[in-house]
């Protein structure tokens, strides 16, 4: 055997990793590793596959148990090879690389006979057991011959096995010993003989011995029932005394039952009611005495509070002088500020006048104010005056730019050549280059249409069976697929039903065996007897009475037919001996009668089992016939196409083969048609580029039949004319584009010198009322208006502040007015104060006011909760009085005082009740049946 593969799926530290040993060539593998690289894992792989994965392994480390999984495939020196898988299971652990199980007989051939621990020893040393071999030697020490022999036999210990063997027979037997095994079991088995002939009986002594016993049977029967009655009583009485302390114990509570007299029963939560009554009515009457005292405190108070109302009702008033008090202390320091800063604004406009009008003094400054009106004009004319200069100088600079480059342009322009019309080339163009690159498209196509053809032709071959021509695949009419499923059904059918009928009779040889083993050990222990038997042995006995009976009482001479029924023996003696048989066999029959059942029913299967076997028979060769049958057709089917078929499932797989080479025989067909057009509409669109080429007088001579450098050539020729036709768009527009911009040029320097004498005029007029003439610059007079528009915000600054002075001085006497008129209608004691000191006295006395009045408030809003708390309470109260009525009523007492007494008497009854059950049940327990008067009796 050769292990071609080992294919570790899941295993140890492997996952879907294959080892393979295949070669053409018979030699030794080596697989080398190092440490922990999985060596050892390997070894154990091959075992398990071998021999089963063991049920506690330690190569689950990465998979679990349920997911071990190794294969392999072997070859054996036949050349037959098997491909097996083991997984991780009790039974049913092979199975095929098609997931089919796999029957472990297959496997036993490339074993052969070979066990687990002679693999190991053989082929499965590992490092320990190596080590352990060597110190097998060393410890066999001189014994060569033994040592070499277990190294041969692969046994790691022959001396220790020779030593147990020894061991082990000296235990069994030794000469002339008297405790080793056989000798024991000899000694032990001759006891057991002499024994066995101590036990027979005669049949007079076996009698007898059945007659005392069927005696002592009887006797034992009237004593077991006298005793049943003397366990009766005994058991009665003892039922007494159990139920005697009881009753006593009964007698007493009714008693106490009686003398309790009437009691009204109370549910199990009236004293826990009474009691939260009670704590309830308590706690409500405490926290009544504690709102009625705090309420009666709060009325105290709130009668030594005094309210200052009119205070409250000019609040805002007060407020508001509080705030103003802060405005006029503010101006009243404001005040000198502002009039330093407008003594020192009119100085300063009285130094800046000096400087643009030394003839002016600040009095005489308003005369100037007009001419600031003219200010903004004065700045928008001098801004636009260098725009306007440089406008002129830019149109110059502009005109003569354009005169050049027009100049220029025309030259150009004379240059080009002559204009052509390419339009048809153009489409012709489109039209190839829209068809794209024929010439690498059809050589692609003419290469892969070679490889397709080839590709067929090695299809063809492989698939076998069939060898005609290629061209003749699609016309070959070969079975459909619904065919082929037809018949592999229709054969399936008959081989499932042959290994169903297979399987049954070896069932049925194995049930058959079994059977004849039990016929066979019921026989050998004597003969069986049979109700036939019985049968014919009563009708000869009966037919010897009728001859006895015609002979002794009708007095008939019978002789004749008593020489027929009893040659050999008289008639009376025959007779006899038969009704001894008779009963003999019907004793037999009734004494065995299991095992006469179980030979009959066991006689009665094998009938059975024969008759199903020669049923299989037929059917099996039923089915030879059908397979015969079927197996001409499916040839049939194939002759027409002169092939020799292989069975269903082969052919189906030929014939989608088939199918696939058909589909591309079909596809090259198709592409070969397309090839053609391609061809022609490559001739066609080289042809039209040659025509427009020729009328553009271009008569290039082109070798070959591709279209490419046809094509290229009409591009670059186009591009060429295309590129002269631009240029020539190009300085036509650019020529027109200069024309029109020279004109504008000189437009614009016209407006610009008429603009600028627009501004010289505007210019005059602005500077008159200034008093400045025409020709100052315009930086002169833009510093002349800035100064002078300095000097008049500093005027104007300086009559801010007196504006402010006068507001300040205005806002305070409002001030004293409104608060003299305040101070007399709420606090008249204030009026000789200061003016800061009466505000800060009169809002001190606002706030005190306010506290007043919320501390009246609060006071206010508690005696509304207490008066609410207190009628609340009062309402429990009453509620509270109510429900302990109702337990009053209830318990039948008139106060509560006796409440106690009541809950008392009824806790006692309730007690002495449930006591009374108790004893009851145990009573009636021990009575098992009886009435409990019956007991008191």
């Amino acid at each position: 055997m050769r292990i071609k593969k080992l294919d570790l799926r899941a295993f140890g530290p492997f996952a879907d990793r294959v080892i393979d040993f295949s070669s053409e060539y018979p030699g030794l593998h080596i697989v080398y590793g190092p440490n922990e690289a999985g060596k050892s894992s390997c070894l154990r792989a091959l075992n398990s596959l071998f021999f089963g994965i063991p049920p506690r392994t330690n190569d689950n480390f990465l998979h679990p148990y349920d997911q071990l999984l190794i294969g392999g495939c072997l070859q054996r020196g036949d050349g037959h090879e098997l491909t097996l898988f083991r997984r991780k299971k009790t039974k049913s652990d092979l199975f095929d690389q098609n997931d089919n199980p796999l029957d472990p007989v297959l496997l036993a051939p490339f074993l052969q006979g070979m066990e687990r621990e002679m693999f190991e020893s053989l082929y499965g040393i590992d490092h320990e057991a190596l080590i352990r071999g060597g110190q097998d030697i060393l410890d066999q020490k001189g014994d060569v011959g033994q040592a070499i022999f277990a190294a041969g036999a692969g046994l790691t210990s022959l001396h220790t096995l020779l030593e147990e063997l020894e061991k082990e027979g000296d235990d069994l037997f030794r000469p002339r010993a008297s405790t080793k095994a056989i000798n024991e079991a000899l000694s032990q088995y001759r006891d057991l003989q002499t024994q066995m002939k101590q036990a027979l009986l005669s049949s007079r002594e076996w009698q007898e011995h059945r007659r005392a016993l069927q005696k002592a049977e009887r006797g034992q029967a009237e004593t077991k029932a006298l005793r049943g009655e003397k366990d009766r009583e005994k058991h009665r009485l003892e039922r007494l005394r159990r139920a005697l302390p009881h009753l006593s114990q009964h007698k007493i509570l009714m008693e106490k039952l009686v003398n309790l007299g009437e009691v009204i029963v109370l549910p199990g939560d009236f004293r826990e009611q009474r009691k939260n009554l009670e704590q309830e009515r308590n706690e409500v009457a405490n926290r009544l005495d504690a709102s009625s005292s705090r309420l009666e405190g709060l009325q105290k108070k709130k009668e030594g509070v005094s309210l200052q109302q009119e205070l409250l009702n000019r609040a805002d008033e007060i407020e508001g002088m509080y705030q103003r008090l802060g405005e006029y202390r503010k101006a009243m320091g404001d005040r000198p500020r502002l009039e330093g800063m407008k003594i020192s604004d009119k100085t300063d406009a009285a130094v800046l006048l000096k400087q643009i009008r030394p003839d002016l003094t600040l009095d005489h400054a308003e005369t100037l104010r007009p001419g600031l009106l003219k200010r903004k004009t004065i700045h928008n004319l001098s801004t636009r005056y260098e725009a306007l200069v440089q406008n002129i100088e830019q149109s110059d600079r502009e005109i003569r730019k354009h005169e050049t480059a027009l100049e220029k342009t025309r030259e150009d322009f004379s240059q080009l050549p002559s204009a052509r019309d390419p339009q048809d080339l153009v489409q012709a163009v489109k039209l190839a280059q829209k068809a794209g690159d024929l010439d690498v498209e059809l050589n692609d196509r003419r290469r892969a249409l070679k490889i397709v053809n080839e590709s067929c032709k090695d299809e063809l071959s492989q698939l076998g069976l069939w060898s005609g021509p290629i061209e003749q695949v699609g016309k070959l009419a070969i079975p459909m697929q619904e065919t082929l499923n037809r018949f592999e059904e229709e054969l399936g059918s008959i081989h499932n039903n042959s290994k169903q009928i297979q399987k049954e009779k070896e069932k049925l040889e194995s049930e058959f065996h079994q059977l004849s083993t039990q016929v066979q050990e019921i026989q050998y222990a004597g003969e069986v007897p049979a109700e036939k038997g019985l049968i014919q042995v009563r009708s000869r006995r009966d037919l010897g009475w009728q001859l006895l009976r015609r002979q002794w009482i009708e007095d008939e001479d019978v002789a004749e037919e008593a020489n027929v029924f009893s040659p050999e023996a008289p008639l009376p003696d025959t007779y006899e001996k038969l009704v001894g048989l008779s009963d003999q066999t019907a004793d037999r029959l009734r004494r065995e009668a299991d095992r006469v059942q179980k030979h009959a029913s066991l006689k009665s299967q094998i009938e059975n089992i024969e008759n199903r076997r020669s049923e299989l028979d037929i059917k099996v060769k039923r089915l030879d016939s059908d397979l015969a049958h079927a197996d001409h057709r499916w040839h049939e089917l194939w002759a027409t196409c002169d092939i020799i078929p292989l069975s269903p499932r082969e052919m189906r797989q030929w014939l989608s083969g088939f199918e696939k080479l058909r589909f591309k025989v079909a596809e090259a067909e198709k592409a070969t048609g397309e090839i053609v057009e391609k061809e022609k509409h490559q001739r066609e669109l080289r042809d039209k580029l040659v025509q427009e080429l020729q009328k553009l007088g271009d008569n290039q001579d082109f070798k070959g039949h591709e279209l490419t450098p046809v094509l290229l050539h009409a591009e670059t020729l186009l591009d060429s004319i295309k590129s002269d036709q631009a240029k020539r768009e190009k300085l036509e527009s650019k020529i027109d584009d200069l024309q029109e911009a020279l004109r504008i040029a000189e437009n614009e320097r016209k407006k610009a010198e008429e603009k600028l004498d627009q501004w010289r005029s505007k210019w005059a007029g602005s500077l008159t009322p200034l008093g400045l003439g025409p020709g100052t610059n315009p930086d002169e007079a833009n510093d002349f208006i800035d100064t002078l528009q300095s000097c008049f915000d500093k005027l104007g600054g300086a009559g801010d502040f007196r504006k402010r002075i006068d507001g300040i001085d205005r806002d305070n006497q409002n001030f004293k007015k409104d608060l003299a008129h305040l101070l007399e209608q709420v606090a008249t004691d204030l009026q000789n104060s200061e003016i800061v000191q009466a505000v800060s006295d009169l809002q001190a006395r606002l706030n005190g006011a306010r506290q007043d009045q919320a501390v009246l408030k609060q006071y206010l809003e508690e005696i509304g909760t207490l008066e609410k708390d207190i009628l609340q309470a009062q309402i429990y109260l009453n509620s509270n009085k109510e429900r302990m009525g109702a337990l009053l009523e209830m318990s039948g007492c008139e106060k509560e005082e006796e409440l106690d007494e009541a809950e008392q008497r009824s806790h006692e009854y309730v007690q002495l009740k449930e006591k009374l059950s108790d004893l009851e049940s145990t009573l009636a327990q021990i009575a098992e049946g009886v009435t409990f008067s019956e007991l008191e009796r």
